[in-house]
């Protein structure tokens, strides 16, 4: 019996059912198309030689329940990939490449011969008993002849217990032919029986086709990971001082000396300052907290610490604050404009704001991102004192922003989807 080519069986089966109704001769099952499948995937249900797994994967990625993209898959890319599930059981099918699925087909399977035999069968109730083990949906498929003998023998065909064929009284020479699918797991049995006088002979074909493959789909994930170097720019803050310096102002009564001292502080042009901070101490007192804070506070002294809190607003720690009334100063830039007047009250201007915890004697300034710095403030110190000369010291720290760049390898990980399908 020749097997017909692999065909596609959605169109051609009711004629193929017809033709084999006409002929009387077994056709066995061959390969059919995934795209049927689909389409009962497409409305919930799950087609005969069809196992779902839990992840619906069709409605996933066909929403619309279009199937075929109309994307042209090349026929070698079919045959190879219908072979490889064929022969391998397993394919994994990229989720962007889906369309290939309506090319796909079931793999079917080539009828085995169970038996093809010329067997004797002696006389007088003789019975020859042959047996074979068979799956739920195997096809059974027999030829069976008598050539010599008094046309007394019996054939029957069990399943299990239950008798599914008997021939009685075969004439010589008479092909009688049956087939069945199998509805359970278990053993089908053909006796053979000469109720004649005479010993027969004869012939018998058996042939199984199996049970069409299943297939179940399910998702997976492949996760790959890439290394590349990229070029980082490292952002960090540095503590530049701008003024720190101790100095004397002459009380009032002192006709040769000013009672005022103004310091110009410049502020560099060709730096990205983020902060400006300052304090100004004239008592012992309010000068040794502060000598005592910058070695506790080492390298990063007692201002760069508190401007950096300014800005990053998540503490404060004090600084020294000065209860003298004998100081007296103000701040202001070049062209006029007031950061503090003599009164004691931090103003806002178009590139600066005063941070939250200000206070008499120290404070921070915040630059504004879009506004240019003046290119220096003006700092004027008074002594308030007629008698006694104003000790005092002064520090004043600009945050500097400094970028560089470094090389640095970086993992990067992404998902290629997937559908893996195998047969069952």
């Amino acid at each position: 019996m020749t097997t017909a080519k692999t065909i596609r069986i959605g169109l051609l089966l009711p004629f193929l059912l017809a033709v084999r109704s006409l002929l009387g001769q077994p056709l066995l099952p061959k390969p059919i198309s995934i795209s049927p499948i689909l389409k009962n995937q497409q409305n919930g249900l799950i087609a005969d030689n069809l196992h779902s797994d839990k992840l619906n994967v069709f409605k996933k990625w066909f929403p619309d329940g279009k199937w075929d993209t109309g994307i042209p898959v090349d026929q070698k890319i079919r045959d190879s990939l219908n072979k490889l599930l064929k022969e391998v059981g397993e394919l994994k099918i990229r989720t962007d490449s889906l369309n290939i699925l309506t090319h796909l087909e079931i793999p079917g399977t080539e009828p085995q011969d169970l038996a093809n035999l010329i067997f004797s069968v002696k006389r007088l109730g003789a019975v020859k008993s042959m047996n074979y083990e068979v799956k739920k949906g195997d096809t059974i498929q027999f030829v069976y002849t008598i050539s010599k003998g008094a046309g007394m023998d019996e054939l029957e065909v069990l399943e299990g217990k239950e008798v599914r064929f008997t021939f009685s009284k075969t004439p010589r020479n008479k092909e009688q032919t049956g087939s069945f699918v199998v509805a359970a797991d278990g053993v089908v049995t053909f006796n053979i029986t000469n109720k004649g006088l005479f010993t027969s002979r004869g012939k018998l074909l058996i042939k199984k086709q199996a049970v069409a493959a299943k297939l179940s789909f399910s998702y997976s994930c492949d996760t790959v990971h890439q290394v590349h170097k990229e070029i980082r720019t490292i952002r960090d803050t540095l503590s530049e001082q701008l003024a720190g310096q101790q100095f004397s102002v002459s009380p009032r009564m002192d006709i040769t000396q000013s009672h005022k001292l103004l310091i110009p502080v410049s502020l560099p042009p060709d730096k990205k300052i983020l902060a400006i901070g300052f304090w100004i101490g004239s008592t012992g007192t309010a000068r040794k907290q502060w000598q005592a804070i910058r070695e506790e506070t080492a390298d990063a002294g007692p201002l760069k610490r508190f401007i950096q809190q300014e800005l990053l607003r998540r503490s404060f720690s004090p600084l020294p604050e000065e209860p003298g009334k004998t100081l007296k100063f103000s701040i202001r830039d070049d062209y006029g404009w007031e950061l503090r007047n003599p009164s004691g009250t931090y103003m806002k201007t178009s590139y600066v704001t005063p941070s939250l915890n200000t206070r008499q004697n120290y404070a921070c300034f915040l630059v504004n991102k879009s506004n240019t710095l003046p290119q220096r403030i003006l700092i004027e110190i008074e002594n308030l004192s007629s008698l006694y000369i104003l000790e005092t010291e002064l520090y004043v720290e600009g945050l500097v922003e400094v970028t560089h760049q470094e090389e640095a390898e970086v993992t990067t990980s992404s998902c290629i989807e997937y559908v893996k399908i195998k047969t069952i």
